[in-house]
């Protein structure tokens, strides 16, 4: 069973998400995560909230680490390789963003990862008719990282 607070429900239907959540989803999920932060950055930087804006990019950072992190460059070839340059572009202008306090930044990635999302939702919607275990060997085709499910609790928890 799982440790969900009735005090967080928020934190608690996340939680319920991501236990029921299929591979393809749990990257969805974790593209929603970073897009949130970008939002929240986004919103520092218009009040002047310093510890606000670091917050929310030290957690996007950690969304970033978690995906990068999980490449399998074996099984994922091609496709591991583009998302880990993609990757390390978007950990490269959070940095840029959170220095110069930019949400111009901000918006170019919310963009950069909101086409991404949709491409990972994309795929997810297209296996979604099969069968459990073909949903499953599908997503271990096209999905170039492992240890999903672990990592979105872990950075939830964050």
């Amino acid at each position: 069973m799982s440790n969900r607070s009735p005090n967080n429900p928020r934190l608690a239907y996340r939680q319920a998400a991501v236990e029921t959540a299929t591979p393809l989803g749990l990257v969805v999920i974790l593209y929603d995560l970073a897009l949130e932060d970008f939002g929240k950055a986004s919103a520092a930087i218009e009040v002047g909230d310093v510890e606000a804006r670091t917050a929310a990019v030290h957690h996007g950072l950690s969304v970033l680490e978690q995906l990068q992190g999980r490449l399998d460059f074996d099984k994922g070839g091609d496709v591991a390789r583009h998302l880990d340059r993609f990757y390390s572009m978007i950990r490269g202008k959070m940095l840029e963003a959170q220095m110069k306090c930019s949400r111009d930044i901000f918006q170019e990635l919310t963009t950069l990862m909101m086409d991404m999302r949709r491409a990972w939702k994309q795929v997810e919607e297209q296996a979604a008719p099969q069968a459990p275990a073909e949903r499953t060997a599908s997503a271990q085709a096209i999905v170039p990282i492992v240890g999903i499910e672990e990592m979105a609790k872990s950075t939830w928890s964050a």
